[in-house]
């Protein structure tokens, strides 16, 4: 098996090329700090293996930032045959500087000088020979995610493969080898105005929660459409097994099994339209102003614009965002956004705000969502200041990152986002939510006697739930049923509505006041077990369990002082 490490500055394709060559999904952008530990994955061409390893962005073999010292370590642990470079054709002297470092492992280096289309359609001009025969080192020109220019590239790997050495010579970049193209500053100048960024978040996040879920959007047409699509199924199997099983079979598979996905799936519309959402600030390069412009803001929280990445990235999955958050150089900032990454609105938790606004909330659903969504940063940034005050002290260190430049997000890639969002949902759905959903099935249709009641009040998991019950009683909320659900969200969020939708098969009878209260506190409680790992990974064991804990008390207090207050206004 040939050994190949992809190496490079931040934001300059080495993601993009890993997922061409071995036909990966790994998730790319357009700002520093997407990769943050050492990917792996194989490929095989013509009759060879290759492992394939794309290591976090480095600008200097002796950095001492935390991202860089992965990739430096793994570059002195030499488990490997070729260097790539990968360099952004926009600014190859800058990529360049990086093999006087590379020369020392002596290992053979292979350039891959990214993005070159672009580059010669601005007029920039390279002379790929004479830059191979300065350096000493052999370079291809194209394009990262074009397989026609990386079916080519694999050859050349082959071939450097087979070398067991190679000299780098010293150089310097003349006109006669590169000329760069002229920038033009005008595009990026009014994303570079601090009152532009925010107000155009603000908008962007409006709009794009409107589109998922307001009524009359893209996303609310196709649930619907999804949702009757689940009841005729329901129905028909029902009828159909309602001639050959027993009613405790057919209430499983109709109830336990249709009912508990279909009340998850018709959500997935939603989650994909925000995850384009999202992908679409992050390629634009927009996330990395935004870092910039609110890096003075966070610093009187005790975080910095380097924590605005996991921050944006709780939006999606609050376990990757801690892993993201891993990779803040800064030990207390680490820390501080790790622990308060769990009050970020994460898409599992989405199709609950769905689900429950779809019964309280009418026409108003898009904007208590959009409420959460802001009030989640303002929640999160609250708790980092805590810490800050209380239990990590330590002030933020001054924010040192590269600014990635605007540009339109390529349709490919988008539509990547789109596929990864759709298929790990799907997945989820396929084996966390079906066992959740038949689990609760079973529990709370199974009396103590082992008889099979189908109304529940007297089931196993009803004993459970009227333990936990008492907590809710200050929402408003007296049902056992609403407990139980709750507690199917420590394994996924998503477990929440599709333990709603198998309980409350008619829909939810709350009042305004108890559903607003009751998204409150699904928005702030206990994340998934999987979060609480990472955030362990990222904080420590005993931060993470007394975060845990006490996420689980500010939840009910979120909840009982929402439904206090608007019961106080009469709503």
């Amino acid at each position: 098996m040939k050994k190949i490490a992809l190496v490079g500055n931040a934001n300059v394709g080495k993601s993009t090329l890993l997922n061409t060559l071995t036909r990966s999904d790994v998730k790319v952008g357009n700002w520093h700090g997407v990769t943050v530990g050492a990917e792996e994955k194989r490929y095989f061409f013509e009759g060879e293996e290759y492992r394939v390893t794309d290591l976090p962005g480095i600008y200097d073999i002796t950095s001492p930032i935390a991202e860089e010292r992965v990739a430096a370590e793994f570059l002195e642990s030499k488990d490997y045959d070729v260097i790539v470079l990968v360099i952004d054709a926009r600014q190859l002297g800058r990529g360049l500087k990086l093999l006087r470092g590379l020369s020392k492992f002596n290992k053979p280096i292979v350039g891959f000088i990214n993005l070159y289309a672009d580059f010669l359609k601005k007029n920039g001009f390279l002379n790929l020979q004479k830059l191979t025969e300065k350096t000493g080192v052999l370079f291809f020109a194209g394009e990262a995610d074009r397989k026609k220019d990386v079916k080519k590239f694999k050859k050349i790997l082959g071939a450097m493969a087979l070398k067991t050495s190679q000299t780098v010579r010293d150089f310097e970049l003349n006109e006669e080898i590169y000329r760069a193209p002229k920038r033009k500053e005008r595009a990026n100048g009014i994303f570079q105005i601090t009152a532009v960024i925010y107000l155009s978040f603000i908008a962007f996040v409006f709009f794009s929660v409107y589109l998922a879920f307001g009524k009359g959007g893209l996303g609310d047409i196709i649930s619907e459409g999804i949702g009757r699509l689940f009841d005729v199924f329901k129905e028909s199997t029902g009828v159909f097994l309602g001639k050959f099983c027993s009613p405790f079979i057919c209430d499983m598979v109709t109830d336990g099994l249709i009912g508990g996905i279909g009340s998850v799936a018709e959500f997935i519309p939603s989650l994909a339209i925000l995850s384009v959402a999202m992908e679409f600030a992050e390629q634009s390069g927009y996330i990395s102003r935004l870092a910039v412009a609110s890096d003075g803001v966070l610093t009187k929280f005790g975080l910095n614009g380097k924590a605005v990445y996991s921050l944006v990235s709780g939006y999606g999955c609050t376990s990757v965002a801690a892993s993201v958050a891993d990779g803040i150089e800064d030990g207390s900032v680490k820390r501080r956004a790790a622990l308060s990454l769990p009050f970020m609105s994460c898409s599992a938790r989405t199709p609950v705000y769905a689900f429950i606004a779809k019964y309280c909330f009418g026409a108003f659903a898009p904007v208590v969502i959009t409420s959460i969504y802001f009030l989640s940063v303002g929640f999160t940034l609250f708790h980092s200041a805590l810490l800050y005050k209380t239990a990590i002290k330590e002030p933020p260190e001054a924010l040192l990152m590269e600014l990635a430049d605007m540009r339109l997000p390529k349709l490919k890639q988008l539509f990547t986002s789109v596929k990864r969002t759709v298929v790990n949902f799907t997945v989820r759905l396929g084996t966390v939510i079906i066992i959740a959903s038949l689990a609760l099935f079973l529990f709370s249709g199974i009396t103590p006697t082992l008889s099979y009641e189908p109304n529940g009040d007297n089931s196993l998991i009803s004993y459970v739930g009227r333990a936990i019950s008492p907590l809710f009683k200050p929402m408003g909320i007296s049902d056992w049923r609403y407990a139980v659900a709750v507690i199917a969200g420590i394994f996924a969020k998503e477990g929440v509505a599709s333990s709603l939708g198998m309980l409350f098969p008619t829909g939810l009878g709350l009042s305004v006041s108890s559903g607003v209260a009751f998204t409150l506190f699904c928005y702030a409680y206990t994340p998934c077990v999987a979060a609480i790992a990472a955030i362990a990974k990222a904080a420590g064991k005993k931060y993470a369990a007394i975060s845990a804990v006490w996420q689980f008390a500010a939840a009910l207090f979120m909840g009982y002082t929402a439904y206090f207050l608007l019961s106080a206004f009469g709503i």
